[in-house]
C-alpha cells in the first residue's frame, strides 16, 4: 500500500501562477525511502521523472484580483485547482516562460470591444490618482496611450470558456518605450469583470501560431 501511495504522489507537481515548482513525490520519496534502491523503486523514480517533465497530477495555486468598478476597490483571493496532465508541460513552461503565443483573429471580437469600452473609463480613472491603482501608477507612471494587439489562449482547469486574456500595447508618460499589459476578464452574470491586469517585463516576447 505504501508503494502504491508513493508511486501516485511521485507523479505530483505543483504550479504557482502557471510556473512549475517541484514534484511533490520527489520530496516524499527522499523523506520516506532512504537509501533509494534503484531496482526496488524504479517505478517510483520513473514517476518522479514523468511528474517533473509534466506527466502526472498537477496541483495548481494562483492568485487573482477582482476590481469593483463602483467602489474602485481591489479584492485579492487565491484559487486551488487539481488536474491530471500528459506531455511535457513543465519543461515547455520553463523553457518558454517569457514567450506568449498571441492570437490576432476575430474569435473574441465581441468580448474585446466590451473591454475597449471599459478601458475608456479605466485610463482616466487610473491617471486621476485613483487609490486602487496607486502601486501600479507609482511604479510605471501615468498611461499615455494603449491599444489592443491580440489575445492569449489560456488553459484553465477546469476550462472556463468565459475566462479570457487580452494583450494591449501600453506607453507610459514617463517611459518612452512601449510595453504590454495583460487583462484577464470574465463575465459573471453576463457582466464584464476585469479580475487581473499585469504589466509585462520588457524581456517578454510574443509569437503567433504560424511562427
Amino acid at each position: 500500500m505504501k508503494a502504491i501511495l508513493l508511486f501516485i504522489l511521485a507523479g505530483v507537481w505543483i504550479e504557482y501562477n502557471e510556473l512549475p515548482i517541484f514534484p511533490l513525490g520527489f520530496v516524499l520519496v527522499l523523506l520516506w525511502v532512504r537509501p533509494i534502491n534503484f531496482k526496488r523503486y524504479k517505478f517510483l523514480i520513473l514517476a518522479m521523472v514523468l511528474g517533473f517533465i509534466g506527466t502526472g497530477f498537477s496541483f495548481k495555486i494562483f492568485e487573482q484580483v477582482s476590481y469593483n468598478h463602483q467602489t474602485g476597490k481591489e479584492h485579492y483571493f487565491s484559487k486551488y485547482l487539481f488536474h491530471i496532465g500528459l506531455g511535457t508541460k513543465n519543461i515547455t513552461q520553463i523553457l518558454s516562460r517569457n514567450t506568449f503565443l498571441l492570437y490576432k483573429d476575430n474569435r473574441h471580437q465581441k468580448e474585446q470591444k466590451l473591454l475597449d469600452n471599459y478601458l475608456r473609463d479605466f485610463v482616466p480613472s487610473y491617471n486621476e490618482s485613483n487609490a486602487s491603482f496607486s502601486e501600479m501608477r507609482k511604479e510605471y507612471g501615468k498611461i499615455e496611450d494603449m491599444y489592443y494587439i491580440g489575445y492569449i489562449e489560456k488553459v484553465l482547469f477546469p476550462i472556463v470558456p468565459t475566462d479570457l486574456q487580452f494583450v494591449y500595447k501600453v506607453k507610459f508618460v514617463e517611459n518612452p518605450s512601449w510595453r504590454t499589459i495583460h487583462f484577464r476578464i470574465a463575465f459573471p452574470k453576463g457582466k464584464l469583470q476585469v479580475f487581473k491586469m499585469e504589466v509585462q517585463d520588457s524581456n517578454v516576447k510574443y509569437k503567433t501560431p504560424n511562427q
